[in-house]
């Protein structure tokens, strides 16, 4: 659920609109994420104060820990995501995340370092991914990566992060096959699409005998739907599933067509940008995701005995285990988070907050 090129699977009951998180997708197909199955935008500011609601627990905090006095040196966390281009607002979501950890990190006095940012535009295409990726890797006080976003522009850089032995820890890809390339610098905080897909028909079926399938017509977003309406059927729950392309200005018929239908959920596998204008009024600040990942990376660095350096903190992350708003985050050999929730977000009052995972949600 999630389009990490940045899918946002997002999950609307017809009475309320519910969010799904996951996320994984590619402008281009090739394995990413569509607006399927990416739940980024909560306050994470709230959601800190609150202790991530339902489920999630922990962050850092600025006022939190013993203070260490500073060692003068300085790292700096990379972020590799759109910052341009027609799903920008993912990508902005998720770098404001990265700020804000860094930010409440140097601000915390618990770390004998202070850090900086640094940001690669990749537009969200997969074509531009290696350029984008190069840009960071040629900054040497860079030790660590968050990003990418989508599937696409994630298989395009992560070869040449390899090469560079730079850690990327994505927020959002999750294109199943991402993993199993051999990329010992490739991590993510989300579970892939096969995993969101079974936890969306979980969580559709238990409020819902009728649901309506909507996708973008991408590879992801089909490939995720078929999925969930596989799984769903098997559940016993009537499914009508139809796309309608990304990028179109008039959803007006297909709106029509999910009121008359008499389905008790629609799930839509696609874009912000698209979402938006089929669901009205998501808007997002922070991706909590982004958040919990650039805070793991924060503790590999701390965690380093010796220099920091590109080498010792990929080492640190394949170690860390550090408990964040949406998800312990601890990898697996092949840069799976080890037990990654699939979240589920509610919207009030055109902000999202987090209503807990779905396994929580479903005892």
């Amino acid at each position: 659920m999630r389009h990490r090129p940045l899918a946002t699977a997002v999950l609307v009951p017809l009475l309320g609109a519910l969010a799904l998180a996951g996320c994984a997708k590619n402008n281009t197909g090739g394995g990413g994420t569509t607006a399927a199955s990416c739940t980024k935008g909560a306050d994470i500011k709230d959601a800190a104060a609150s202790g991530g609601g339902g489920g999630a627990t922990g962050t850092t905090s600025a006022s939190s820990g013993p203070s260490v006095a500073p060692s003068g040196k300085t790292y700096t966390i990379g972020a590799i995501q759109p910052q341009s281009g027609p799903n920008a607002q993912l990508g902005i979501n998720e770098s404001n995340a990265v700020q804000l950890a860094i930010e409440e990190a140097n601000k915390s006095g618990k770390y004998p370092f202070q850090l900086k940012y640094a940001i690669s535009d990749d537009e969200g295409d997969q074509a531009k991914a290696p350029a984008a990726a190069q840009k960071l890797i040629d900054q040497k006080d860079i030790v660590a990566v968050i990003g990418p976003a989508f599937s696409g522009v994630t298989k395009n850089a992560q070869p040449k992060f390899k090469v560079a032995h730079l850690a990327a820890v994505s927020p959002s890809a999750t294109n199943p096959d991402l993993s199993k390339n051999g990329w010992d610098t490739f991590f993510r905080v989300v579970p892939p699409d096969n995993a969101q897909g079974e936890k969306a028909s979980d969580f559709l079926a238990k409020y819902a005998k009728k649901v309506y399938l909507v996708d973008d017509k991408s590879e992801y977003g089909v490939g995720l739907a078929k999925v969930i309406e596989t799984s769903l059927k098997g559940k016993g729950v009537e499914v009508t599933h139809e796309g309608i392309e990304a990028g179109s200005a008039d959803y007006s018929g297909i709106a029509t067509k999910v009121k008359s239908s008499g389905a008790g959920a629609l799930y839509y596998s696609g874009y912000y940008s698209d979402l938006a204008k089929f669901a009205k009024a998501l808007k997002s600040t922070y991706s909590p995701e982004s958040y919990d990942a650039t805070n793991a990376v924060i503790q590999a660095i701390a965690s380093v005995q010796g220099p920091v350096t590109r080498e010792s903190v990929l080492a640190a992350i394949k170690a860390v285990d550090y408990q964040g708003l949406t998800v312990t985050v601890k990898f697996q050999s092949n840069g799976e988070v080890e037990g990654g929730k699939v979240n589920v977000f509610g919207v009030a009052d055109g902000k999202r907050g987090l209503k807990g995972s779905v396994d929580d949600l479903l005892k």
